[in-house]
């Protein structure tokens, strides 16, 4: 079955929580987030933005990821709902 837009982002949030994935790095890093925005070379307010918003790129996650010091997978698990 083929989503639209919409309905994939709208399945995508309920499975996965940016928010609770990146405050899982922080606080298993002892980070604050300017250390996080700083490591993944944007603005401490494109991260605020992302928390509250979410809709990261893959590019965007993996670069998230790799300043945690974990692969993409990982950091994903971080933020599966239920976990």
């Amino acid at each position: 079955m083929l989503y639209d837009a919409q309905t994939f982002t709208n399945r995508y949030k309920k499975m996965f929580n940016l928010k609770q994935a990146i405050e899982i790095g922080l606080t298993l890093n002892d980070a604050r987030n300017q250390d996080l925005a700083d490591a993944a070379g944007i603005s401490q307010a494109a991260l605020s933005n992302l928390k509250t918003k979410g809709n990261p790129t893959l590019t965007t996650l993996n670069l998230l990821a790799g300043s945690f010091g974990v692969n993409l997978s990982q950091f994903i698990k971080w933020g599966e709902y239920g976990k």
